[in-house]
């Protein structure tokens, strides 16, 4: 093999590749896979801009005082039998003045003339086919279900108090037991 043979073998065989524009394409399309997940994954804010949980949480006391009452910013949440029945430390959270969240799902909130609380009406929204509206009572936010409302309406809350749901303010763990609801 000659000189010149051997040089121009030498040059086929380490001829550059295009590695750099490889690279840059498969950055490219890694970018877009993670930017697609993040779109697809992750919750955009459309309407509440001021995010809050699909069920009103509300920090609040409780009262042994004529009944049972979650109460907070002067409303009085009467408990009913069948969640008071299922709080086991009813009596330690109302003498030790722990607080606790009481949750309440859109759905179990009706708005009217009458009803526990005077409220005016935020933002209202439809999702899904449904109108929600977030009602300001005081400092007191709640989100609810609610059709032929407006932003600035004065209206009456009142909700289903049979279906709330209690937790520790601290820990945010449940504080009613289970009822004959679940399945095991």
């Amino acid at each position: 093999m000659d000189k010149q043979n051997f040089l121009a073998e030498a040059e086929v065989a380490h001829k550059p590749v295009k590695k750099k524009s490889t690279i840059v394409k498969l950055v490219f399309i890694g970018l877009a896979l993670v930017l697609g997940m993040l779109i697809a994954f992750c919750p955009m804010r459309f309407g509440f801009w001021n995010y809050k949980p699909f069920m009103s949480n509300i920090k609040l006391g409780l009262d042994l005082e004529g009944g049972v009452y979650a109460v907070s910013e002067g409303v009085r949440f009467p408990l009913p039998e069948n969640i008071v029945n299922r709080f086991a430390l009813i009596e330690e959270y109302a003498n030790s003045g722990k607080k606790v969240i009481l949750g309440l799902r859109p759905e179990d909130i009706t708005v009217g003339a009458d009803g526990l609380a005077k409220a005016v009406v935020g933002t209202v929204e439809e999702i899904a086919g449904a109108n929600y509206a977030e009602c300001e009572i005081g400092k007191l936010s709640l989100i609810v279900r609610a059709d032929g409302v407006n932003k600035g309406d004065e209206t009456h809350i009142k909700p289903d108090t049979s279906h709330v749901y209690l937790f520790d303010a601290e820990t945010r763990l449940t504080l009613l037991e289970r009822d004959g609801g679940y399945v095991e």
